[in-house]
């Protein structure tokens, strides 16, 4: 991250040897999401799959009536604990690669046309597959989109993770992917959705985590310079 928050911030692609670097930044990371596609795959394999029910009752009723209900509508199902830890814990790793790789793009002026990409989303009822887009045409606007798209996922997953039946368990196994979704939400401006993770958080100490409001404030400068807000990309981008 440091790499291409250095790159990015005060490198020239008109400089060969920086253009290289961006390149060679740009390969690894690839190379880093086709590994962690086919990890995904095979750990849902092992584990299990998540699913959704389109009208549920009121999303976070249970915990406190003064969280916005309409933000994350279709919290998302898992067959067992486990399985949510290693869904959101590949979806957090999105969420930090995604960004690098739009970021090293808008460098070298490329456009993300051409990449093959796939986008893990959770189908409406247990009795689908997990489905993937791997259409551009389907994905969002920027890879930023895509790391957004994940940051919503694991916020889905929390009214999964915070359930009395867990006994604080899930509310642990969130806190780390949850602090990275609302940095996230923070870095991009999400207003809205980084207000209601923080929401969120201010309610985990009922579930014995008195930790979790001091995390709705933390910010990791180094993430927030690799991954806010930039330039748009290549105008050839779908």
């Amino acid at each position: 991250m440091e790499q291409v928050d250095s790159l990015v911030q005060s490198g020239d692609r008109n400089v060969q040897g920086e253009y290289t670097k961006g390149e060679q930044l740009l390969q690894e990371r690839l190379s880093l999401k086709d590994q962690l596609d086919l990890g995904f795959v095979e750990m849902q394999r092992k584990l299990g799959f998540p699913w959704s029910y389109p009208n549920q009752k009121p999303f976070w009723s249970e915990l406190d009536q003064s969280i916005p209900q309409d933000i994350f509508p279709n919290a998302i199902e898992y067959p067992y604990i486990s399985c949510a830890e290693a869904h959101i814990m590949w979806w957090t790793t999105f969420i930090l690669l995604y960004p690098l790789i739009d970021h090293l793009l808008i460098f070298l002026n490329q456009s993300r046309s051409n990449l093959r990409l796939t986008l893990w989303a959770v189908p409406a009822s247990f009795d689908q597959v997990i489905s993937c887009v791997t259409l551009a045409d389907n994905l969002p606007e920027n890879l930023i989109g895509v790391a957004e798209h994940y940051a919503n996922l694991i916020c889905r997953s929390a009214k999964f993770l915070v359930q009395p039946q867990v006994k604080g368990m899930g509310a642990q196994k969130l806190l780390a992917p949850f602090s990275q979704a609302t940095q996230f939400y923070h870095s991009q401006g999400s207003n809205d959705k980084h207000r209601w993770c923080q929401e969120v958080f201010m309610c985990l100490p009922r579930l014995g985590f008195g930790i979790a409001p001091f995390l709705k404030d933390m910010i990791w400068p180094k993430y927030e310079a690799a991954t806010g807000k930039k330039g748009p990309a290549s105008s050839n981008d779908a």
